[in-house]
């Protein structure tokens, strides 16, 4: 497993790592919050061979008020493919294996 979170440089971070990404093919977690930046490191770890895209977050809700009452009852992680989202709230999931 590879974690990045590196607040803008994520494609940078992949490109360095190329040659341990294709020889270890590691579940690869990486924080971006705008959509160039999602999809620039998304092609890099496409060319890899990943296929498996995902989003986890703990904001289910785009209304605030709910989205607030929801962690106020307890943080749950949810899941959805990466190509669903508009926006990009928590940590994105390249993966080598299909997990949903």
């Amino acid at each position: 497993m590879i974690k990045i979170d590196v607040e803008g440089v994520e494609p940078e971070v992949i490109m360095g790592l190329k040659n341990t990404i294709s020889n270890h093919r590691p579940m690869i977690y990486w924080e971006a919050f705008t959509s160039d930046t999602v999809r620039q490191s998304r092609v890099l770890l496409e060319e890899l061979g990943y296929e498996n895209f995902y989003h986890l977050t703990t904001n289910k809700f785009k209304n605030k008020f709910m989205s607030n009452m929801a962690n106020l009852l307890g943080k749950s992680v949810y899941v959805k493919h990466l190509d669903q989202c508009t926006s990009y709230d928590g940590m994105n999931v390249a993966s080598p294996i299909k997990l949903m």
